[in-house]
């Protein structure tokens, strides 16, 4: 799960939006995403997610997810998987613990990199470039 913990130089406030769902992949809050022709999808694991899932659907139109805009300033704490052991400044990729994008692992052509380490390297703090 992404979890916003500071945007660097502002408030912590995002833009969010409302996007078309699509009903054949599962999104849970705090799963990343992309946008392909107005509708979420998944990301590739080499992709720089759009958005952020905030909610499953809204009552007043389920056919929509809320998603907030991910920008190159935010960080996010998120999970680490994988066998190589996470340092500061190594390039990661999104990565699925499950069913949807919400973990991150060591990839090389990444768009994501490593600014900080959780004690236990389990999680770590991340800032995605587009």
């Amino acid at each position: 799960m992404f979890r916003l913990v500071k945007v660097l130089n502002a408030h912590n406030q995002a833009e969010v939006k409302l996007v078309n769902r699509n009903s054949r992949i599962s999104i849970t809050p705090g799963c990343a995403l992309t946008c392909t022709n107005g509708i979420a999808s998944t990301p590739l694991t080499s992709d720089s997610p759009e958005y952020i899932a905030l909610a499953n659907n809204y009552y007043s139109n389920p056919n929509k997810v809320g998603g907030m805009l991910v920008t190159e300033d935010m960080v996010f704490k998120v999970e680490y998987i994988g066998n190589v052991t996470p340092i500061i400044g190594m390039s990661v990729g999104l990565a699925s613990g499950g069913d949807t994008v919400d973990s991150v692992t060591y990839n090389s052509s990444g768009k994501g990199t490593i600014i900080g380490l959780d004690d236990d390297k389990r999680f770590v703090y991340v800032r995605f470039r587009k």
